[in-house]
């Protein structure tokens, strides 16, 4: 069946099952499907882990943990914290001997009490013939006067579990989701449909604008056909993927949780035991912490984010999936295929060249990269999908 999409190409369209759609993808595609969900992995691992659940990890201690409260429920107390003593470098009480004195004599007072804690704690269990708990070695002592190294160590040392745990989830996640996205493309195609409902609209909007402003760039009016396919191009990349990415996610969080007790477990004097409440907050704060970092960022430098994007995707993720592509069946030409359909597609110079065979592919039968948008409302296990080709006029045959 044919249907018009522009002056210049037709959409030739097939019906596929979600089944038959993995089955016949290109190994270009399989590329995309593993750059996808690595640069979501690595952007993680590098941005919001790093950065985000550190800062959120040390400012939870100075919120649910202040260093007055000693918690005897072995979620220990971590002490006077990085965030404690930057506010008071900014305040100048650091500049206050009594209050300098203060805080170190608290700080040893904390030290030597859970010491003391841990001693009898586990002398009650031997008493009772159970296997002693084992409690994580007290933090290391920070006041207002510490220099800027202790402060770091402490930083790091309060952040490292979540970082490794993180870690372990972000990068164990990749295979779990491309594993499902080859083996039951019937469960994830079953995901889009929800998940469309719930964040569809602002993926819409944010197309149309993007739409608009590489039409205006170009000299082409909002309401043009290339304007059109353009938005409707950048919408359904992101919504194509939207499974995956919600697979990541849940899965990657999963990991995170079990890793983080896996290391409590392995060295209980190095990682204290985390509740799911206490990852809940910690994972909430840093949540926040990166989208405020990311919007603000963002906000202030369009251009430097713009760079910050393209300089990790190529010196990086790139890089990276070429090494770890083979464990996916992917070979390093596929990846630079890949790279190459997707560098045009960011700039959508194919909606201006007439001769394009695809918005996201080169014109050869081993590259040919179709795409793919739902067709009908079902959600069964059968759900049919429509592949579309964009070919030139001229080169269009019935499949």
């Amino acid at each position: 069946m044919f249907t018009a999409t522009n002056t210049t190409a037709l959409a030739n369209s097939t019906v596929l099952t979600p089944a038959q759609y993995e089955h016949s993808k290109t190994r270009q595609q399989k590329a995309e499907d593993l750059v996808y969900t690595l640069n979501h992995s690595i952007m993680c691992l590098l941005f919001t882990d790093t950065i985000g659940l550190s800062g959120a990890a040390n400012l939870y201690n100075y919120i649910f943990k202040p260093s007055k409260k000693v918690n005897l429920d072995h979620d220990h107390n971590t002490g006077y914290g990085a965030w404690e003593w930057l506010r008071d470098r900014v305040q100048g009480k650091h500049k206050d001997e009594g209050y300098v004195a203060a805080k170190h004599a608290a700080e040893d007072d904390r030290i030597a009490h859970e010491i003391e804690h841990a001693a009898e704690h586990e002398a009650a269990d031997l008493a009772k013939g159970k296997k002693p708990t084992i409690h994580p070695d007290p933090a290391i002592k920070l006041t207002p006067d510490s220099r800027g190294a202790t402060v770091a160590r402490k930083f790091w040392l309060t952040s490292k579990k979540w970082i490794f745990a993180e870690a372990v989830g972000d990068l164990g996640a990749v295979p779990f989701t491309l594993y499902l996205q080859r083996h039951a493309p019937n469960f994830m195609h079953s995901l889009r449909a929800p998940l469309e409902s719930a964040v569809g609209w602002a993926y819409k909007s944010s197309s149309e604008k993007s739409a608009r402003n590489w039409g205006a760039k170009n000299g082409l009016a909002p309401d043009s056909q290339e304007v059109k396919d353009r938005q409707h191009e950048l919408y359904e990349y992101e919504m194509s993927h939207m499974p995956q990415m919600a697979v990541w996610t849940v899965s990657s969080i999963a990991l995170n949780f079990g890793a983080m007790h896996a290391f409590h477990k392995l060295d209980p004097r190095k990682y204290e035991r985390t509740s799911l409440g206490e990852f809940a907050k910690v994972k909430g704060l840093g949540a926040l912490f990166t989208m405020a970092m990311v919007m603000g960022l963002r906000g202030a430098t369009p251009g430097g984010a713009h760079w910050w994007d393209q300089h990790v995707g190529k010196n990086i993720i790139i890089p990276v999936t070429k090494k770890v592509g083979g464990l996916f069946g992917v070979e390093e030409k596929d990846v630079d295929a890949f790279q190459k359909s997707h560098a045009r597609m960011a700039s959508g110079s194919h909606h201006l060249d007439a001769s394009a065979a695809s918005p996201f592919a080169e014109a050869t039968s081993e590259t040919a990269s179709p795409r793919l948008t739902v067709q009908g409302g079902s959600k069964s296990a059968d759900e049919a999908m429509r592949v579309e080709r964009l070919q030139p006029i001229e080169q269009t045959q019935s499949v």
